[in-house]
Order: C-alpha cells, then sequence, then structure tokens
C-alpha cells in the first residue's frame, strides 16, 4: 500500500542521512536574509558551512529565491541598521515609566533619591551595552550600501552558472501565478498564508515549483531549508 499513499510514510533513518549528506541543498530567502540579523560570530559560522566544499558543490538557489533576496536585502539591512536604536528607546521609555512611578509614591525625598539610583545606573549600562553591540553585530548600512560584505560571499559561494535556477517564461510564470491565486481561495499550500500580509503572495508558490521541476530534473534528493538554526556545531 505504500507505493500508493506514500506521503503518509517517513522516511527510515539512513534515508534522511542519505538526503542529508548526500541530496542537493535548495535554501529559502529568508535563510539568505537572516544572514544581516545574526550577529557577527553566527553570521560567519552560517557562512563558513555553507563554503564548505562538502556543502558548496550541493547548493542550488531556485530563481524566485535569488530575486526575493535581492528585493528584500536593502530593507532588511536598513531595518536591522535600527535594532539596537529601536530596543535602547524601548528601555528608556520603560525606565522612565517606573521612575514616573517611584516619583509619585514614594513622598519622602531622601527615600526617592536612593529609590532612583538605581535607575540611572541602569539607564547608563543599558545604552552603553545596546551601543557595543550594536556596533559589534550590526553590519553598517552606509558599508552595505558601497559594498554588501554579505552578498559578496553569496556572489562567491553561488558563482556556478548551474547553482541557480533559470528565470522561468513569462507565460509559465503568469500560468503559475494565477494558479496560486486560486490556492489561495482554497487554502491550499504553500503560500496562501502569505496572500493575507505580503504585496507578491505568489513568491513561495513560485519557489515550490521550480523545485519540482528541478527534482523532477535532476534525479536527485533535494532538501530544502527554510530555518535556519543558529546552534551550529
Amino acid at each position: 500500500m505504500q507505493h500508493a499513499f506514500p506521503e503518509w510514510y517517513s522516511f527510515d533513518t539512513d534515508t534522511i542521512q542519505k538526503i542529508v549528506t548526500e541530496g542537493t541543498i535548495a535554501l529559502d530567502a529568508n535563510i539568505l536574509l537572516h544572514l544581516y540579523r545574526l550577529g557577527e560570530h553566527q553570521r560567519k559560522e552560517v557562512l563558513a558551512v555553507l563554503t564548505k566544499d562538502e556543502v558548496r558543490s550541493r547548493l542550488w538557489l531556485p530563481y524566485q529565491v535569488g530575486l526575493e533576496y535581492q528585493r528584500n536585502r536593502d530593507k532588511v539591512a536598513y531595518d536591522q541598521s535600527k535594532v539596537y536604536d529601536a530596543l535602547d528607546a524601548a528601555v528608556q521609555g520603560l525606565l522612565n515609566t517606573a521612575e514616573e512611578k517611584i516619583k509619585a509614591a514614594i513622598r519622602d525625598a531622601n527615600v526617592r533619591e536612593e529609590a532612583l539610583e538605581p535607575l540611572a545606573a541602569a539607564r547608563e549600562a543599558v545604552q552603553q551595552r545596546l551601543k557595543e553591540l550594536g556596533a559589534r553585530h550590526v553590519i553598517d548600512y552606509s558599508a552595505i550600501q558601497r559594498h554588501d560584505p554579505v552578498r559578496v560571499a553569496l556572489d562567491a559561494i553561488f558563482s556556478d552558472a548551474n547553482q541557480v535556477g533559470t528565470k522561468p517564461e513569462q507565460q509559465t510564470l503568469n500560468e503559475r501565478i494565477a494558479e496560486s491565486k486560486k490556492r489561495y481561495i482554497d487554502e491550499v499550500p504553500p503560500g496562501y498564508l502569505d496572500s493575507k500580509d505580503k504585496d507578491r503572495p505568489e513568491g513561495d508558490y513560485l519557489i515550490w515549483c521550480e523545485l519540482l521541476d528541478f527534482a523532477a530534473d535532476s534525479g536527485r534528493a533535494l532538501l530544502f531549508v527554510t530555518t535556519l538554526s543558529v546552534n551550529l556545531v
């Protein structure tokens, strides 16, 4: 019966190991974009893994993934450049609220000043630490505009012509986009949830179609990586 309903059966351990160690590895756009959000050390770890010969030789990037990366990298990098400033503002707001509550609740001036002392120290410590972390782990946005180190690294990793999928013909794209819209209505994955909050919700379905075409043509196992674990060993 398994041959008729293969989707209901899990792979055995040996098959999974073979897919992971020998199959083609396709990366989703969020994997590439997440490199801008990682700290310096983990960003280098991920790029080091992708650069290893035994990994790099098996990497393949769907055309739609590359397109989404190019479209979104600037915004993701810019948003990340503001993260630590936003965190500092949020923390300062919490400390301001705490300060106001202390001032309102404690009438004795001497006791009130003693209660406020730790807040002042915390304010300065948090500001300094967030500033240091931002400087150390966030890629300077002006540097990204001049010479994006993440894109340079990815260009080197995906330097072989056959590592990136070819752009589908326009007619094929039109047909797939039309099909994706039908799937949104019927709530058929992949990608139908994106129709609620994305300007181009067809992306996941277009990637899925490329993956199916590649797997059929290559005859090899294909591992699609959509979530990045930062606990690397």
